[in-house]
């Protein structure tokens, strides 16, 4: 499972990133015009992810090199979110670094980034314009997605079959899969025993649970997720209400009430029918858990709230540090980590899926359940809200467990999740 996607910003670093302003204010931004870029260095910031993700990077830095003349140091952060911005206090902070889209809102406003132009040979106009724009402030573009996972349901078909259920048979809406849960689940207790499989796997995290709680619009967080914890206004409480409903079937299970890390070992190790979880485990439920797809498991897009198509995606882009004084060969390593050779390497090794739509049939090649990753990109959100994004999904997944476990109302655990979240909000700023 990808590191990025578990990345998170305590009080603490937000505090770090406050003094980040006058670093980046007073950094130079003088460019290096060179073309020949032999004797070289270039420093790129990434974090440590899993050893597909490795293998990939050492190819890239290889053929970079090669091409170039240039040298790549690497400096792999345990906790990039804190660890990036004392190296931007320090003067220390790479040339270019992986920004995750949740993250694009705090270095933006602190200055530390060198805008991308056309200019400097950049075409924007290669990228899906949602992925882009989750880099982009006002009309200035300040990062590169250089990859993104979607979010949709894998479902077990021989799960179905020994069920006596079809595949057609499963809801489209989370408003009907309030209603199917308890039949389904019901089959799986007769085919497999009472306890042995739940019907419906799910994650109580902020992330994993964004297309639900943004569902039209609620300003979650006040000031388009600039200012305080909105959790526990009464359009947001509507939204979370569906998740009330689900538990309550019966048939529902977190990968920690049944003993898994994670969605994917939960849904690899035949624990759950369906989760929702993103094609970074396509590759893994192939490899690890010998499952294959359209035979052994099935990707459906995700289900319909309110009438409208929602989902999600993690989007990771490559910016550009304003302290660089090797601006013209950081443009030159973007722009091949972004370009169809690098992008080829990132997703055929680790099973993301590219920014680019021009590598969409390369990457997919015939697959029809990946394909379903790939279509949701139209209508995806990027893991993106304001500054206040991560002390408010720290707060959320805090208190969301005690609502659905029936300890509290899910009012007055968002309740608790806005005063702290806004607690670590003013601290931070």
């Amino acid at each position: 499972m990808k590191t990025w996607k578990k990345v998170a910003l305590g009080g603490a670093s937000v505090m770090a990133i406050a003094t980040l302003a006058a670093c980046g204010n007073s950094a130079s931004s003088s460019k290096n015009s060179s073309t020949n870029f032999k004797g070289q260095t270039l420093k790129i910031g990434t974090w440590a992810g899993s050893p597909q993700e490795t293998t990939a990077m050492k190819k890239q830095i290889k053929n970079f090199e090669k091409k170039t003349g240039a040298k790549v140091v690497n400096k792999v952060y345990t906790n990039i979110n804190q660890q990036l911005p004392a190296d931007f206090s320090a003067h220390t902070a790479p040339d270019v670094f992986y920004v995750d889209s949740s993250m694009f809102p705090f270095y933006n406003k602190e200055g530390v980034l060198q805008p991308l132009k056309s200019s400097d040979g950049y075409k924007f106009s290669d990228f899906y314009k949602t992925q882009l724009d989750a880099f982009k402030s006002g009309s200035k573009v300040y990062g590169i997605p250089k990859d993104m996972s979607t979010l949709a349901y894998l479902v077990n078909l021989d799960m179905l079959k020994k069920s006596g259920v079809s595949q057609s048979d499963i809801p489209t809406s989370y408003e009907g899969l309030v209603k199917w849960l308890p039949g389904i689940q019901a089959k799986l207790d007769a085919a497999y025993g009472k306890g042995k499989v739940s019907a419906f796997g799910y994650d109580q995290d902020l992330a994993r649970l964004f297309p639900i709680v943004s569902a039209s619009n609620p300003s979650f967080i006040k000031d388009k997720g600039n200012g305080n914890s909105n959790l526990s206004s009464s359009k947001t409480l509507s939204n979370l209400d569906i998740l009330t409903q689900l538990t309550k079937t019966g048939a529902t299970a977190t990968p920690q009430s049944i003993g898994s890390s994670n969605d994917g070992e939960a849904f690899g190790t035949g624990k759950v029918l369906m989760i929702d979880d993103g094609n970074w485990d396509y590759q893994t439920l192939q490899q690890q858990y010998k499952m294959e797809p359209g035979k052994n498991f099935a990707i459906l897009p995700m289900f319909t709230y309110n009438g409208k198509k929602e989902t999600m995606s993690y989007t990771v882009g490559w910016a550009e540090s304003k302290q660089s004084k090797e601006q013209s060969l950081a443009n030159k390593w973007i722009q091949y980590v972004t370009g169809k050779a690098g992008m080829t390497i990132d997703a055929d090794n680790t099973g993301v899926l590219p920014t680019r739509s021009d590598l969409k049939a390369k990457v997919i090649n015939g697959d029809k359940q990946l394909e379903v990753f790939a279509n949701e990109v139209g209508y995806a959100t990027p893991w993106q809200y304001g500054t206040s994004l991560v002390d408010v999904q720290t707060s959320f997944n805090n208190f969301l467990p005690s609502a659905l476990s029936g300890k509290t109302s899910l009012s007055s655990a968002m309740k608790k999740a806005d005063a702290q979240a806004n607690t670590a909000i003013k601290n931070g700023n």
